[in-house]
């Protein structure tokens, strides 16, 4: 895994994690001592992230380093991992009607015969 992709990944958890919290960007940043700028740029750049300040973001969002580095999927297509994600950050009822469609559409997939 490229370092770029790592960095990106911890900004991605770490914005997804905030928002199930359901926390602004500017409430962490004052829970985790850092700037405004910093949050942002973490989660939309993945920026470089320094351990220490890992460890007060991840203070700051009372979660344990596990639950940052936890997959849902292990995808041999990285997309679905982005897709899990973008999902996630949904409102529950737009969540479920996505899931409902997937679902519908697997189904059809799966139904249908291979020519």
């Amino acid at each position: 895994m490229k370092s770029i992709q790592l960095q990106n990944y911890i900004g991605r958890r770490i914005r997804l994690i905030r928002k199930e919290q359901g926390l602004s960007q500017q409430q962490l940043s004052e829970r985790a001592g850092v700037g405004i700028d910093y949050i942002s740029n973490l989660e939309t750049k993945g920026s470089n992230i320094k351990i220490d300040t890992l460890e007060k973001i991840l203070t700051a969002l009372d979660t344990a380093p596990s639950v940052l580095f936890e997959s849902r999927v292990t995808p041999q297509n990285p997309q679905l991992e982005t897709l899990a994600d973008q999902l996630a950050e949904l409102p529950k009822a737009s969540q479920e009607q996505l899931l409902e469609a997937f679902q519908l559409l697997i189904k059809t997939v799966k139904d249908k015969p291979n020519r």
